[in-house]
């Protein structure tokens, strides 16, 4: 497992954090290579958290990659940092409290794409190389 912060923009203009300008993306990969946490922290002070409970809203999304092992993943990032675990349960505490997690609850998009990501749903089949 490994944790990262990069510098994000929201760049899907149908989404309700498109005005919301830049963040900053923290981001937990577990074992199996892909996403198991993250949270998105905005500039003007706004957070958005994602797990793979609840993977996707109409302000974003967990992020669907496979994450190597390797670092050559860190190209299609900007500003990538390697964290602690300790510092990205820091963040993740402080996105847990946010003023926005009722409204990504009723913007869920788990009724038009599922429960799960189906990036999960066929790892076992899972062929995508890993960035």
């Amino acid at each position: 497992m490994f944790h990262f912060f990069a510098s994000g923009s929201c760049t899907h203009q149908d989404l309700l954090s498109a005005d919301w300008g830049p963040f900053t993306r923290y981001v937990e990969v577990s074992e199996d290579q892909f996403v198991t946490r993250q949270v998105h922290v905005f500039r003007n002070g706004n957070v958005l958290r994602y797990d793979r409970k609840h993977w996707a809203d109409d302000f974003g999304m967990l992020l669907g990659l496979r994450f190597s092992f390797q670092p050559k993943w860190r190209r299609g990032f900007h500003n990538v940092k390697m964290i602690s675990a300790a510092e990205f349960e820091k963040v993740w505490k402080m996105a847990k409290s946010s003023n926005l997690w009722n409204l990504q609850l009723e913007h869920s998009r788990a009724a038009q794409w599922g429960t799960r990501p189906h990036w999960l749903l066929t790892q076992a089949d899972n062929t995508q190389e890993a960035i």
